[in-house]
């Protein structure tokens, strides 16, 4: 029989914030069949019930890299349906859903000066301690909680 399995969005199932305006999608084709293969495939994406994408049938055998065309909004919850055609011409369906982070570069993190350099965020204190304590301290290191292993 075959089955559709890890439906991805940016290489991640079901992810709760994506972090890319133009994510990537892809997925697995499974077979107990020997010569089993994906001749086509087909997207669509909605937020609610309104039809962001559709791809239309796509003929060929990739399942990943497929690149969201549309930007996504911020914040915002969608779902996706992957429709399969396999050699003998039957369709597989899968539905997953994701939903977009802030898509702020602002928001992104950026790489911390070392500790020698924290007293020039106006910060004396955020060069005592270890590099991921002084992190915590010096404006722009954001999400300060990513920075601590």
């Amino acid at each position: 029989m075959d089955a559709l399995k890890e439906l991805r969005v940016s290489y991640q199932e079901s992810p709760l914030a994506v972090d890319e305006q133009h994510p990537v999608f892809s997925w697995r084709m499974e077979s107990d069949r020997h010569g089993a293969r994906q001749e086509a495939w087909r997207i669509t994406v909605r937020r609610g019930e309104k039809l962001c994408w559709d791809s239309g049938r796509v003929p060929g055998p990739e399942c990943g890299e497929i690149a969201y065309p549309e930007m996504l909004e911020p914040e915002a919850a969608y779902t996706w349906s992957l429709s399969v055609w396999n050699e003998q011409g039957e369709e597989l369906r899968a539905e997953s859903a994701f939903a977009a982070g802030f898509l702020n570069p602002a928001w992104r993190r950026k790489p911390c000066p070392s500790s020698g350099s924290a007293s020039r965020c106006g910060s004396k204190r955020a060069a005592r301690g270890p590099a991921w304590f002084s992190a915590l301290r010096i404006p722009g290191c954001f999400p300060p909680f990513t920075t601590i292993i």
